[in-house]
């Protein structure tokens, strides 16, 4: 995948992966973040290296964002 935002929305929520790097561009980690109606909820759990599977939010988003309400 390409360096930069990642993003999809489910059932009202906003995944937003970002890649940052560092200023001397040696390492990049990415930023996972959940958002609704454009602010941010939450980090999303999840190695700072990969982007994490679709259904991977989804179940989170679920799991702990809806059935905590």
């Amino acid at each position: 995948m390409d360096r930069g935002i990642y993003t999809f929305s489910y059932m009202g929520f906003t995944y937003r992966g970002e890649w940052q790097e560092e200023a001397d561009k040696s390492n990049a980690k990415i930023m996972h973040e959940i958002y609704r109606d454009d602010e941010f909820v939450c980090s999303f759990p999840h190695s700072p290296y990969t982007f994490p599977n679709q259904s991977d939010v989804e179940s989170f988003i679920e799991n702990k964002l809806i059935s905590e309400r």
